[in-house]
């Protein structure tokens, strides 16, 4: 089996406690997040990003 390249590269940063009163406070457990596509091709279709930037997902 040969060595796949990553296509993908994500990272992010975290709190690293979380607490009940964060939570009903809705208070954001990460705090950086971002994807990089390493190849030319599309790895993830817009809808999937439209709700990551919005919130919804």
């Amino acid at each position: 089996m040969e060595n796949e390249q990553s296509k993908l590269n994500i990272e992010f940063s975290y709190l690293p406690v979380v607490n009940f009163a964060m939570q009903q406070n809705r208070v954001s457990v990460i705090r950086d997040f971002s994807m990089e596509n390493l190849t030319e091709e599309i790895l993830i279709k817009n809808n999937i990003c439209n709700m990551i930037s919005s919130g919804q997902g």
